[in-house]
């Protein structure tokens, strides 16, 4: 965490929060803490490669565990779909998500069970331990569904794993998760609150204009959510502690039309070349179910739970990560997901395995062509369009910080993270003005500007409205790359 020294609530991009006057992550912490500290091992401009390092050895693992299942042919053709499938080559690319290093933690969790199965040696058991442990510190959201997985897991192979690497893996994972959990506490103030519920310390209105503005670092909630207080009048107090388990288990509610609709865009209908080679296969294996091996039976049951679970989870949320009004790659769904498109590989690789050879070569030419091009070229969040608003950014923030002094703050819509940390941000969503009473207290301890979109007549009317109401007006605005920039100063 890091001190506020105008100690007002106001004052963070969407990606922090405040708690007790200091700025917090807005998130989980364990990327933060693992990357940063291989940052001080490897120095801070190794961070962009340690994703796409850890995702190239879960494709190694990944490689190695359906080569073992299904033979070298299958798992040839699983690890060509996983190098062209467009969510991992996007995730992987964009890595201080922590998704895909979520993802690849759980394969090498797998590997590693398996070489402790198999060669039973301890390092393999301490390694399990370690990722697992990875795993849930970068994502503690989903111990709902690995814990279970693990547990279930285990039963199946309790005869094969020796007690003394059972015990060295539980070890391992809880060493590695200790510092966490600590750190947790120093920074949220329990060991059980993220960067996502910090927003409680907030005052009533900051916190109402909060909840709207964080976008995809707190996504699902609904328009009409309530606070807990609000929400809970009138309930007796077992009832209370219920909803409130269930608000844990399902934060964004269960509503079955949505997780249906959502299903449809980026399960069905985004990636189609590859859902149909999984309708195929599941329709003819469908009627064959019992006579498949134990070992498919519980990848097919144990996978088809936890994506149901998945879906239902983020599926029931609304997320607004931008202000695409369509299905897009960069969509929350498709990185939440990640699991779910791991587990059909293999899958799809099985059915595309059985064709005859010129059907395998048009289908992965056709995978490819498609996967590369989704994830570079055909959507407004493809990474080449990413890199090219990057460079957009990145001119504006240099015409920005040269215009503005150090000790500024600048008050904006979307572009927060543009500035921050060269200077500090109030994020807001118009028409929420709720904040500018605020405003007015820090406009005589610091320099404030308002960067924005809006034309000459918004910005008329925002002058005698909004901002006269608060003693406020815009003035000396500044053209910068489309954008214009004002000094916010009281009223004379």
């Amino acid at each position: 965490s890091v001190e506020e020294p105008l100690n007002s609530p106001l004052i963070h991009p969407r990606s922090v929060n405040v708690r007790e006057a200091r700025l917090v992550p807005g998130s989980f912490i364990g990327l933060i803490l693992f990357y940063g500290g291989l940052a001080k091992v490897f120095s801070v401009g190794a961070i962009p490669f340690f994703t796409p390092i850890f995702a190239t050895a879960a494709l190694a693992a990944f490689y190695y565990l359906v080569r073992k299942a299904k033979g070298n042919q299958t798992a040839l053709i699983a690890g060509f779909i996983w190098l062209v499938h467009p969510a991992l080559l996007y995730y992987t690319a964009r890595g201080l998500l922590p998704n895909m290093l979520f993802a690849s933690s759980l394969i090498l969790t797998f590997f590693c069970l398996v070489q402790m199965i198999e060669k039973r040696e301890i390092i393999a058991s301490v390694s399990a331990g370690f990722f697992s442990a990875l795993a849930i510190a970068i994502r503690p959201s989903e111990i709902i569904w690995i814990l279970p997985l693990t547990i279930g897991g285990a039963a199946y192979f309790r005869k094969q794993i020796p007690a003394r690497l059972a015990v060295a893996a539980i070890i391992s994972a809880v060493i590695f998760l200790t510092p966490v959990a600590y750190l947790q506490k120093q920074t949220f103030g329990s060991y059980f609150r993220t960067g996502y519920q910090s927003l409680s310390n907030l005052s009533p209105g900051s916190l109402n204009s909060s909840l709207k503005k964080m976008g995809d670092e707190r996504p699902g909630m609904l328009p009409n959510q309530k606070s807990d207080a609000q929400d809970n009048i009138g309930y007796p107090p077992r009832l209370i502690i219920s909803r409130r388990l269930m608000q844990h288990i399902l934060p964004f509610g269960f509503h079955p039309r949505i997780v249906w609709q959502n299903l449809l865009d980026y399960l069905v209908s985004f990636f189609w070349w590859l859902t149909i080679p999984l309708v195929w296969l599941f329709a003819t294996n469908l009627k064959q179910f019992k006579q498949l091996s134990d070992g498919t039976k519980w990848y097919w049951l144990s996978g088809g739970l936890v994506g149901a679970w998945l879906l239902i989870y983020y599926g029931s949320g609304r997320f607004t990560d931008s202000t695409l009004r369509t299905t897009t790659i960069g969509t929350s769904y498709v990185r939440y997901w990640l699991p779910i498109y791991i587990w059909m590989i293999p899958l799809i690789a099985g059915a595309i395995s059985r064709q005859k050879r010129y059907v395998k070569a048009v289908a992965l030419a056709g995978f490819a062509v498609l996967g590369i091009g989704s994830a570079f070229f055909f959507t407004p969040e493809s990474l080449i369009y990413v890199k090219n608003n990057l460079q957009i950014y990145q001119k504006i923030k240099t015409e920005v910080l040269a215009a503005t002094p150090t000790d500024s703050l600048i008050v904006t819509y979307r572009t927060d993270k543009i500035f921050f940390p060269d200077r500090k941000a109030i994020h807001y969503t118009p028409p929420d003005y709720s904040y500018l009473p605020g405003l007015a207290e820090i406009i005589h301890k610091t320099p404030v500007y308002f960067f924005t979109m809006l034309t000459e007549q918004d910005i008329n009317g925002l002058n005698n409205r909004q901002f006269k109401e608060a003693g406020l007006r815009l003035a000396n605005p500044a053209q910068i790359n489309g954008f214009r920039l004002y000094k916010i100063e009281p009223l004379e």
